[in-house]
C-alpha cells in the first residue's frame, strides 16, 4: 500500500471505531445518509455483533441496500508489518 491508501485506511478505521463505539440508534442516521456501498465498507470494519445491532435500527429498505452492497464491497485491508 502506497501513503495515499495508509492514510485512507486509517481514516475508514477511525470512522469504524467512532460509529462502533455510539450507540446503535445513534450510529444508524449517520449510515442512513450515506450511499450504501460506503456504509457497507465502513459497516465491514466493524465488530459483527455490534454491525448487527445497527443494521437492526436502520431503516429496512436502507438496511437491505446496505446488506446488499456488503456483498459486492470489502473493507480496505489493514497494512502489513514490514
Amino acid at each position: 500500500l502506497d501513503q495515499a491508501d495508509s492514510d485512507k485506511q486509517a481514516r475508514l478505521q477511525d470512522v469504524a471505531n467512532s460509529l462502533g463505539a455510539m450507540e446503535p440508534e445513534s450510529a444508524a442516521p449517520v449510515l442512513e445518509s450515506w450511499p450504501p456501498q460506503d456504509a457497507a465498507i465502513v459497516l465491514q470494519m466493524i465488530d459483527e455483533e455490534v454491525r448487527g445491532e445497527i443494521l437492526n435500527v436502520i431503516q429496512p429498505d436502507k438496511s437491505a441496500a446496505i446488506l446488499d452492497a456488503m456483498k459486492d464491497v470489502s473493507a480496505p485491508k489493514a497494512p502489513v508489518a514490514p
